[in-house]
């Protein structure tokens, strides 16, 4: 697995979750108060799911993309891969939007 430092997000765009929370131990998540679900929040994530298997309970508490993919009819997965693309760049294009916003409307200093 990588290991994210607070330097790396970024340029992170999105992330593929597994369910349990073992898997960002070694992620620097300070940039986010330190919690995970403030990170995908953030974040854009995906999980991918066979069509009928259970959904770990972590995944549905937090703001995940669920992909779900059938065993047999494989025909079906453009239609998954689409989804995936959409959804990362309505992601990356509010990103963006936010970003054009903040820097149209400079905060000023206190």
């Amino acid at each position: 697995f990588i290991v994210c430092r607070q330097a790396d997000w970024g340029r992170v765009v999105a992330v593929w979750v597994m369910g349990p929370e073992w898997q960002f131990k070694k992620w620097d998540l300070s940039l986010f108060g330190g919690k995970i679900v403030n990170f995908f929040s953030r974040v854009c994530a995906f999980y991918l799911a066979f069509h009928r298997d259970p959904v770990p309970d972590n995944i549905k508490k937090w703001n995940v993309q669920i992909l779900t993919v059938d065993k047999v009819k494989r025909h079906l997965d453009m239609r998954v891969t689409n989804q995936f693309w959409d959804a990362l760049k309505d992601t990356r294009r509010l990103a963006s939007q936010a970003k054009a916003r903040a820097a149209a409307n400079p905060r000023p200093a206190a």
